[in-house]
């Protein structure tokens, strides 16, 4: 079964880059690059060549 996430829900992650936590769904929806791609184009941005550090943990 397919969902979404109401606009007006606020989102609190388990960590942060830059923006405060609390924002809400539809405020990430207009303003996170990742909730704007589809699965094709998500994928192959995220396997893009040169990414430097990719996978170095800490």
């Amino acid at each position: 079964m397919k969902r979404e996430i109401k606009n007006d829900v606020c989102i609190f992650p388990g960590h942060s880059f830059g923006m405060p936590p609390g924002q809400t769904m539809e405020h990430l929806r207009k303003n996170n690059i990742y909730l704007q791609l589809n699965r094709e184009h998500f994928i192959k941005f995220r396997m893009r060549k040169n990414q430097l550090g990719l996978f170095d943990f800490q």
